[in-house]
């Protein structure tokens, strides 16, 4: 058939609608990784909903299966690789009338393992182009016709597009909600491949973030999080002047039945001393913050490209502590990156000790794909990570059980936050 561009705007009959819907019938959507992928799912199910289809509860029941996929890490991917090949296997031998699909970040980095491995999948949309799966649905693109369609990052035409094409979201999470206020990222850590999925930092207007929140009140949602790799830059590539800060103080100020306001992830550099009073003086914005120190020696950080010293994070827990006494500090811990040795290790370890965190992902480093540190020599081996990551966590657990709080830990797996 002549290719079409999926990213031309398509008006979408009844009669197609209707089609569409009694071909699919019901959808199912399998989320993995962070955060954002959750929202990015959120606003599929809405997608798709609006097209007629209906959810079902299992896989099983489903005529079209998504796969929301996260690259943070290789584990992640193995697991959406194993998946795949189930329900592959499943609609075979059981004669089922089953679409499948992969979306999220996999696709945005790995089109060629995509082809090569899976090539009985039959739609694939990334983060930055998935309002175009209903330009594919039921219309014979090719598996590489599709491929071709991603695009590497979003521009202000495609969050417009976002905007208008994935405004309706359905909510898996009662009275609390995602909303997403940039995609992408600027600061290349060396081990991330959140830049090569999701694409350089672009953030959503304003406007449409307070038009997104008022109707949240309606359905009684009580509790929103604010969601970025980094939302401390939020306003940097559309304002002169306005910042996360800003952004912060209004929604505090212009939806006081809001019981709670959190926000993910903050860059430690980023946390501005405007930033802590605005915090500090506000009672529904939380009093949790996640601001990932990745390691507790200098001369891992400056390998990880991380924009501080372990010195200049001290004094940015030193103001929150001071100004927001009943604050509650969250980071991400990376183990085994290369050229990490004992004495760096135990470097972390001193550094927990004295900031004694209130909760902590962990994780031992893994290789992804285009990074810089992929390509580090010095690899630690796989034994030693994992015997540095059993310490880790024990040594954590060791602080909460003394901490005031009652604080927790989770060590991580592919859920890993991929704010950075």
């Amino acid at each position: 058939m002549p290719r079409q561009d999926p990213s031309v705007k398509v008006m979408i009959s009844l009669t197609q609608r209707n089609k569409m819907a009694e071909l699919f019938k019901k959808y199912h959507i399998l989320t993995y990784g962070c955060q954002m992928n959750k929202n990015d799912s959120e606003r599929m199910a809405g997608l798709l909903e609006n097209l007629g289809f209906e959810p079902s509860q299992t896989w099983q029941e489903a005529n079209l299966v998504l796969l929301n996929t996260c690259s943070i890490r290789d584990k992640a991917e193995r697991r959406v690789f194993g998946q795949l090949h189930e329900l592959h296997h499943y609609r075979k031998t059981h004669s089922k009338d089953m679409e499948l699909g992969v979306m999220g970040c996999m696709p945005q980095h790995a089109q060629a393992f995509i082809r090569e491995k899976l090539p009985f999948v039959d739609y694939v949309v990334g983060v930055n182009n998935m309002e175009d799966l209903p330009n594919f649905l039921g219309h014979g693109y090719t598996l590489s016709q599709q491929l071709e369609q991603l695009r590497t990052r979003r521009t202000k035409k495609d969050v417009n597009r976002f905007e208008h094409k994935l405004a309706k979201q359905v909510r898996a999470s009662g009275k609390k909600a995602w909303i997403s206020i940039q995609f992408g990222c600027n600061k290349v850590c060396s081990f991330c491949i959140v830049p090569y999925t999701r694409g350089i930092e672009i953030s959503r207007e304003k406007e449409a973030i307070f038009k997104e929140i008022a109707a949240l009140h309606e359905k009684n949602v009580t509790e929103i999080v604010l969601l970025g790799q980094n939302v401390n830059s939020y306003g940097m590539t559309i304002y002169d002047d306005y910042r996360f800060a800003d952004l912060l103080r209004e929604t505090a100020t212009k939806f006081p039945w809001l019981e709670k306001i959190d926000f993910l992830t903050s860059y430690p550099s980023d946390v501005t001393q405007e930033l802590i009073e605005v915090i500090a003086s506000y009672p529904n914005i939380t009093n949790e913050i996640h601001f990932p120190l990745q390691h507790g020696d200098d001369s891992i950080l400056k390998a990880m490209r991380r924009r501080y010293t372990v010195a200049e994070y001290r004094l940015k827990v030193q103001q929150l502590r001071n100004r927001i006494p009943d604050v509650r500090l969250g980071t991400d811990l990376i183990v085994g990156f290369p050229g990490e040795t004992e004495e760096h290790f135990l470097n972390m370890l001193a550094v927990l000790s004295e900031i004694r965190f209130d909760f902590a992902n962990t994780a031992a480093y893994s290789p992804r794909p285009k990074t810089r540190a992929a390509r580090l020599p010095h690899q630690v081996p796989d034994q030693i990570k994992r015997k540095r990551l059993h310490r880790l966590n024990e040594h954590l657990q060791a602080i909460y059980k003394t901490n005031d709080n009652n604080p927790h830990f989770t060590q991580t797996n592919p859920h890993l936050a991929q704010a950075r």
